[in-house]
């Protein structure tokens, strides 16, 4: 098994530090501070029980779809005449 493919196990204190910044810390950003793919952070972030937080959630970092960011939504699935 290759050093990329062996799994590493989080330390308390990367699980208290993610308790911290999950809520708000877009994944990029987590991704670089523990070094971790996104599987693994959203897989812990489930174990411990962390959500997203409602700013985060209204933010551009939360990739939802919003009408005022998403455009073609006008003439996106129109019925033939």
């Amino acid at each position: 098994m290759s050093q990329a493919q062996r799994r590493a196990f989080w330390t308390t204190g990367e699980e208290s530090r993610l308790r911290s910044l999950y809520p708000d810390t877009p994944m990029s950003e987590l991704m670089k501070i523990f070094n971790r793919p996104v599987p693994a952070i959203y897989g812990k972030a489930k174990q411990l029980g962390l959500r997203r937080s409602p700013e985060f959630q209204a933010s551009e970092h939360s990739g939802r779809i919003r009408a005022e960011n998403n455009p073609g939504t006008a003439t996106r699935f129109k019925k033939k005449q």
